[in-house]
């Protein structure tokens, strides 16, 4: 939903709104254009992250969760060289902060810090899915399972800092179960969007 269609792709990611110039060959940049271009999405990120941590360190039992892919909606598929960077540069981020909020702090209370990394191909084709059919759009039960770790306690073995990867439908749903994350009731009568080739 944050994207625009690519000129003569009809493939969609992040690069169209963080202004750069996705089809650009990146050795053509110059350096200042490539350091700004390359950081654009992590320091969103950090940004957040620096605003917000800060809050939840004074509060017990807070957590805080990435939720990272590789950008091209379709794991191992094209993207743009920017997209690329920017994708890991956010990863390199979350596994920063899972890393250092995972140390005890005897200044501030522990905050869980957990990532979802996402490798399910998004933005299917009428083929995919009836190949690969889900019972709910993906989006709806990575926002579940978000809310659900989020509600989790925090003071299992090996949670802090854990890696999350969802590589799977078979993957996601024993991750709904563990987390116990089922959806709000108010949310049964809200209506399903299902996206097909960048169309809701």
């Amino acid at each position: 939903w944050w994207s625009g269609p690519q000129k003569n792709s009809g493939s969609v990611d992040e690069t169209y709104s963080l202004d750069i110039r996705s089809n650009q060959n990146i050795l053509h940049m110059n350096l200042e254009d490539f350091s700004i271009g390359s950081t654009q999405l992590a320091s969103l990120h950090f940004s957040a992250a620096q605003a917000l941590i800060p809050r939840l360190q004074s509060m017990k039992g807070s957590t805080y969760t990435f939720c990272t892919g590789d950008g091209s909606g379709h794991p191992g598929g094209h993207q743009s060289a920017m997209t690329d960077i920017n994708s890991h540069h956010v990863m390199g981020l979350a596994s920063a902060l899972r890393n250092q909020l995972s140390q005890p702090d005897p200044y501030s209370e522990t905050i869980s810090c957990r990532e979802v990394r996402v490798g399910l191909p998004i933005n299917r084709s009428e083929e995919e899915r009836q190949l690969e059919p889900r019972e709910r759009p993906l989006s709806q039960d990575i926002g579940t399972l978000c809310a659900g770790i989020a509600a989790s306690p925090t003071d299992k073995e090996g949670e802090n800092g854990a890696l999350l990867k969802i590589e799977s439908q078979k993957t996601l749903d024993e991750l709904l179960i563990k987390y116990l994350a089922v959806d709000d009731d108010y949310l049964k009568s809200m209506p399903e969007h299902w996206e097909d080739c960048g169309k809701v």
